[in-house]
């Protein structure tokens, strides 16, 4: 049995990732405008709920790529799902799905949080060698998938400001990359356990430390940590080529 899944999200981004993700095993292609993630890792699976589950983990780590090269600002999902017997024989079920609309309009200028511009128009070659890269290595693999649910809260984003410090080894070396200035990592990892500076989202419940007079804004810390990702994702991309 083969499945195809019909994805939904900014239009623009997909036609960026059909280019990048072409393999064998899992591309998304456009046929007649609609956007379908297809290939042969999918094959076999039985049931219709295990198959969008695993296409889902899949989309989550694309969603990740998009997040960090084009900005994306809403996850992609999955519309509908359709199998076919692998010799053709049947009928295609689609399987209708809630998803939501998403318009976003895009800009393919991607930049860090001090407003640098870090890069232009990502290669499909890039894309693809980042996407790769999720299968060798654990971190990376779990990096993708948060940066493509959707949840960049406070929470989230020290998880991943954690995976990176933990790879590296410490915030030194973190610092001494020039990946993120000593103050503004400091300020981000002070007001997301703060909860007066954070919310109910903070990593912690109550502090006897006082909270930082002018604590870091939200939009500030996911720019932070998407620049500190991209330059520990473009690391370990030199490691393996």
């Amino acid at each position: 049995m083969t499945w195809e899944f019909e994805i939904t999200g900014d239009a623009w981004v997909l036609e960026q990732l059909s280019q990048a993700l072409q393999s064998e095993a899992i591309r998304i292609v456009n046929q007649e405008g609609a956007f379908k993630l297809i290939g042969h890792m999918f094959d076999g699976i039985d049931g219709h709920d295990k198959a969008r589950r695993s296409a889902q983990e899949q989309l989550d780590k694309i969603s990740g790529l998009a997040f960090l090269d084009f900005q994306l600002k809403a996850p992609l999902q999955i519309r509908s799902v359709a199998s076919c017997e692998e010799d053709g024989s049947g009928k295609n079920f689609y399987v209708s799905l809630k998803a939501a609309t998403v318009e976003v309009h895009m800009s393919c200028i991607v930049s860090d949080a001090q407003g640098n511009i870090i890069s232009k128009d990502p290669s499909p070659e890039s894309l693809r060698a980042s996407f790769n890269l999720a299968a060798l290595d654990k971190s990376v693999d779990k990096v993708l998938r948060l940066l493509g649910g959707g949840d960049l809260s406070w929470l989230n984003l020290y998880r991943l400001y954690e995976i990176v410090r933990d790879d590296v080894g410490s915030d030194k070396v973190i610092v001494s990359r020039s990946w993120c200035q000593s103050d503004n990592l400091r300020l981000f990892r002070w007001t997301a356990n703060h909860p007066e500076a954070s919310g109910d989202n903070a990593r912690h419940g109550s502090l006897s430390q006082s909270a930082p007079k002018k604590p870091m804004e939200l939009a500030q810390a996911q720019a932070l940590i998407r620049t500190l990702v991209q330059k520990w994702l473009q690391k370990n991309l030199k490691m393996v080529s």
